[in-house]
């Protein structure tokens, strides 16, 4: 999780960061305080899983004000091969990836218009692999995973199409990195050891800052620019 300093907003806003672990909070909200924004950063904690935790989660934000900006970037990637894989494990990354994505974009569109949110913007994390399937020999099977990211791209540009049709400006947007510096490799493979390797394997990476970054520029362009998608990856990425 990270806010670049020129997401800190004037006058005051109201940050709602979601995680599972209570770390990244606290980090977020001294890099907060320490950039002099005059901003609350509120916490809170789901199972983007269940439907009931997330309608939680925008009764919360409903507490807090109005919600203008969602981004969505909850995502799993586990070891499941297409001939082989467990319809557990791929239930549960479609239930992640996609059908969550759906969720709150749909919480957060009804709640932009509610409260006249004209200018609302929903964005998804998505991935280059909702762009190409892999098939190079010796590296992860991805391809359920793929297929979750496939439907992402779908679903945005589902959500553009159909918000051209209401009397709102509100935008819709995706991010799709590369590889990311992250734990999503130590998840997939459930071992620590093989995971890190994974990720020094695939060269180049992303920081977590980038697709800050990323999200930045797509809040940033002018009211009438809808920016569709954002490719990123490490220069030379494997």
């Amino acid at each position: 999780i990270y806010l670049p300093p020129s997401l800190y907003f004037s006058p005051p806003y109201l940050y709602l960061s979601i995680s599972l672990s209570l770390p990244p909070h606290q980090e977020l909200q001294k890099r907060l305080k320490d950039s002099g924004a005059d901003g609350v950063l509120h916490p809170h904690f789901l199972d983007v899983r269940k439907d009931s935790s997330i309608l939680e989660l925008f009764k919360f934000a409903d507490s807090l004000g109005h919600v203008s900006v969602v981004v969505n970037n909850a995502g799993v990637s586990l070891d499941a091969p297409l001939l082989t894989g467990a319809t557990e494990v791929w239930r549960e990354m479609l239930e992640v990836n996609v059908l969550a994505y759906a969720v709150c974009a749909r919480e957060a569109y009804s709640r932009m218009v509610a409260n006249k949110t004209n200018d609302g913007h929903i964005i998804n994390i998505n991935s280059v692999s909702g762009h190409l399937v892999s098939h190079t020999p010796g590296t992860p099977n991805l391809h359920f995973y793929e297929a979750t990211k496939f439907a992402v791209t779908a679903m945005t540009e589902g959500l553009r199409q159909e918000l051209h049709t209401t009397d709102t400006y509100i935008r819709v947007s995706q991010v799709s990195p590369g590889w990311v510096q992250t734990n999503i490799m130590s998840r997939f493979y459930n071992d620590e050891g093989k995971g890190q390797q994974t990720m020094k394997d695939v060269g180049t990476k992303l920081d977590a800052s980038d697709i800050a970054n990323a999200v930045e520029f797509i809040l940033s362009a002018p009211p009438m620019m809808e920016v569709g998608d954002v490719v990123v990856r490490g220069l030379k990425e494997h």
